[in-house]
Order: C-alpha cells, then sequence, then structure tokens
C-alpha cells in the first residue's frame, strides 16, 4: 500500500502540474492573440481612416477637374466676353456680339480692377480671369 501511495502521489503531481503549466501557456497564449488581434484592429482602423481622406482628396480633384474642363470649353468669343461682363456687373448692354465703346469701357474697368494693363484688349491675361464669371 506504501509502496501504490508512494507511487501515485508524485505521479498526481507530476499530471496536476503538467496540466497547470499546460494551461498557463494556453493562457498565455491567448493573451498574445489578443493583443495581435488589437494590434491589427487598430492598424486597420488607421488604414480606413487613409482610404476615408484620400476619397475625400479624390472627390474634391474630380470636381476641380470638372470645373476647369467648363472653364476650357469656353472660347473667346465677343458673346462670351459679354455675357462675362454682365456677370461682373460692369456691361449693362446687350450681347449682341460687338466690341462696341460700352464693351470696351466695361473691359477696360474689368481690367483695372484685376491688376491688368487696362488696353481694351481681351488677350490670354484677360480672358483667363473673365471666363471665370461665366
Amino acid at each position: 500500500m506504501k509502496l501504490i501511495i508512494v507511487t501515485i502521489v508524485p505521479a498526481l503531481f507530476l499530471f496536476c502540474g503538467c496540466s497547470t503549466a499546460t494551461k498557463q501557456a494556453q493562457v498565455r497564449q491567448i493573451e498574445r492573440l489578443q493583443i495581435n488581434i488589437q494590434s491589427l484592429e487598430k492598424t486597420v482602423e488607421e488604414k480606413d481612416k487613409v482610404i476615408s481622406d484620400l476619397g475625400k482628396e479624390l472627390d474634391e480633384l474630380q470636381v476641380q477637374k470638372q470645373v476647369q474642363e467648363k472653364k476650357a470649353d469656353y472660347k473667346l468669343t465677343s458673346k462670351n466676353i459679354q455675357k462675362a461682363l454682365i456677370n461682373t456687373g460692369l456691361y449693362k448692354g446687350k450681347i449682341d456680339g460687338k466690341i462696341g465703346p460700352a464693351t470696351k469701357k466695361a473691359i477696360i474697368s474689368f481690367q483695372k480692377s484685376n491688376g491688368l494693363v487696362a488696353d481694351g484688349i481681351v488677350g490670354k491675361k484677360t480672358w483667363s480671369r473673365l471666363k471665370d464669371y461665366l
């Protein structure tokens, strides 16, 4: 009987100790995995924010591109000049496609108010600013 007790008791302690060690190892492994999951979730959140910011930037650039394309579509014609001048409030005449004295006066006023050479001629610099009013 003593032999059985002497053999079984250490075996039980050894077995229980191994079981406890195994459970502790599993707990540590679970804790490490949870930390890794939290780290990955944080990384995903950061990437989602970057993606969201890039989406907003893309939307803004597309709007700017559309505005620029729209402005590029306006050709330098006397009617477009008159339309733009009306929108600035500097021209009150008809849109007849003729650059008469009233249109010329409005062009000069526009050029002066925009720091351009006030010669009454709608060149590249004047048109680049004036077409914004179309």
